[in-house]
């Protein structure tokens, strides 16, 4: 099972309360209630406890890490590439901070919209009984 709530108008939403270990080789998922996979699991998987699916979503996906740690990588060439330009020139110092700029300023959307977008409804529901303020009931 999943996470399923129908909104006052109509709309159904869906949300999984596995996610994956810790471990970068490893194909297992896991869910906070116990429940274990060897493999990715169906959507219709798991349980369909309201607090496995807020730790669901506030767990990044392994592909969300990832690309995490790429823009890490990238955003520090370029600050490094801003500061050594202090030295080579103007406009290797200027392209290099306004890079490093873009990266942090796409860095904080990616967090902020992909990553707890998700968990924030789910709250708001447990909280509120409600998902972007429309009232909302949990069904099987």
């Amino acid at each position: 099972m999943s996470v399923r709530l129908q909104l006052e108008n109509g709309e159904v939403r869906e949300y999984p309360t596995w996610y994956p270990g810790d471990d970068d080789d490893s194909e297992a998922f896991y869910t906070d209630c116990g429940m274990t996979w060897n493999s990715q699991p169906y959507l219709d998987d798991g349980c369909n406890h309201i607090d496995c699916a807020i730790a669901a979503a506030e767990r990044p996906s392994k592909d969300a890490v990832k690309l995490t740690q790429i823009l890490s990588a990238v955003g520090m060439f370029w600050l490094v590439a801003g500061i050594v330009g202090l030295w080579i020139s103007d406009t290797l110092r200027n392209v290099g901070f306004a890079l490093f700029a873009i990266y942090v300023l796409g860095r904080t959307y990616f967090k902020s919209a992909y990553l707890e977008g998700t968990s924030k409804e789910l709250k708001e529901f447990k909280e509120h009984g409600t998902v972007n303020k429309i009232k909302a009931e949990q069904i099987q």
